[in-house]
């Protein structure tokens, strides 16, 4: 919890699973009570007027001496979780916000002008990629087909992840995560009901057999294995780690470190990310795409730039911007290519750069002024 709270926001996800697992567990214990159980069964009449059944009642009498017997381990399970979660809150305060660390998940999420422009917190969009559809259809056909009930924890899963990547597609891959062993259980339930099936025995053969093979293995074999290969094919070569050229600012970067560009830089939030890792800190940012830790001001003079809102100008000028890295083929790119103030020194795919047309660029301008911007072909989205 100390490196996942000094790292990444998301911690808050840790204390989350947590409550789950403590709530559920209580909820066993309440709910699954065996005096609602013997008294159901031992109640003289019901509603058609039939006799107390004896066999049902000595069978409700021996179910809650079974509940009896689990009630310890649950009660066992809620200490242990409740303690995780005390030592998981203290370690959670070694970072240098302290306690100012446990309030800022709720103070982000409550923020509704970041909830509302930043992409990643915006609710999923079903019309790109559809893998997300897919499996919320999936959960939908397995809770309503599968004869394996829920248990209060996975309800307890299920309501909070599937709301939390309705509400934001950043909470997708955890919903994903979570749901997929849920899911599978449920499958796995599916398939020994119909293990009769001949296609079905042919998969579990298979299934057994691989299994078999499986358990012969000493010790973590597969997973040495795996680590081996991994390390002989990066040192001969065969795995290479590289950026995106056509998706990220790599060339230009490359140029604006060999042609020492001074000054305050403008630059896109998602280029930022790269530039920090390729340039910093000979270079700093303006913006990247951890937007939440800018706060609401800067976050609002990015946007105003960025789409050009009225006093975009404004506030190039009140931060000394010298010059822009931007997407090639974005409206402020257009919009710099024919004003006069603004020389493109840079042009790829990718992105292009501008520099001030103000004398201490000269150099750079008169060396560069052929630069033709290169036309970037938008894929057409049209159906057939």
């Amino acid at each position: 919890m100390v490196l996942w709270v000094n790292l990444h926001g998301g911690f808050i996800a840790g204390f989350m699973l947590l409550a789950v697992y403590i709530t559920g567990n209580l909820l066993k214990v309440i709910f699954v009570s065996p005096v609602g159980i013997i008294h159901g069964a031992l109640n003289p009449s019901n509603k058609t007027g039939e006799s107390l059944n004896l066999s049902s009642s000595s069978q409700a009498i021996e179910h809650s001496n079974g509940v009896k017997e689990d009630r310890p381990e649950e009660l066992a399970r809620i200490k242990i979780f409740l303690l995780i979660f005390i030592l998981c809150l203290l370690a959670a305060l070694i970072n240098p916000q302290g306690y100012k660390i446990l309030l800022f998940p709720f103070e982000l999420t409550a923020n509704k002008f970041i909830m509302d422009n930043v992409n990643e917190w915006l609710s999923p969009n079903f019309h790109t990629d559809l893998r997300y559809e897919y499996m919320l259809l999936l959960m939908i056909l397995m809770f309503g087909i599968s004869k394996l009930k829920l248990n209060a924890i996975e309800v307890l899963l299920v309501i909070l992840f599937t709301h939390m990547s309705l509400f934001s597609a950043r909470y997708i891959p955890l919903y994903a995560i979570i749901l997929s062993p849920i899911i599978a259980r449920r499958i796995d339930h599916l398939i020994k009901d119909v293990s009769d099936r001949k296609l079905v025995k042919r998969f579990l053969s298979i299934a057994d057999r691989a299994t078999v093979t499986d358990s012969q293995t000493k010790g973590y074999l597969w997973s040495l294995l795996a680590v081996a290969t991994l390390i002989v094919a990066l040192f001969i070569g065969k795995i290479e780690y590289t950026f995106d050229a056509k998706k990220l600012p790599v060339d230009a970067v490359q140029f604006m470190k060999k042609e020492k560009i001074t000054g305050n830089m403008f630059n896109n939030d998602e280029f930022g990310d790269y530039i920090i890792y390729a340039a910093w800190p000979e270079y700093k940012v303006f913006f990247d795409g951890r937007s939440d830790m800018y706060g609401v001001a800067r976050m609002k003079e990015y946007i105003k730039v960025a789409r050009i809102e009225q006093g975009w100008d404004e506030v190039l000028k009140k931060y000394s911007i010298n010059w822009i890295i931007y997407n090639a083929n974005s409206t402020l790119s257009q919009l710099l290519l024919e004003k006069d103030d603004w020389k493109l020194i840079y042009a790829d795919k990718v992105a292009n750069i501008f520099v001030r047309n103000a004398p201490e660029n000269q150099s750079l301008i008169i060396k560069y002024q052929d630069i033709k911007v290169v036309k970037v072909e938008e894929k057409d989205d049209k159906e057939d």
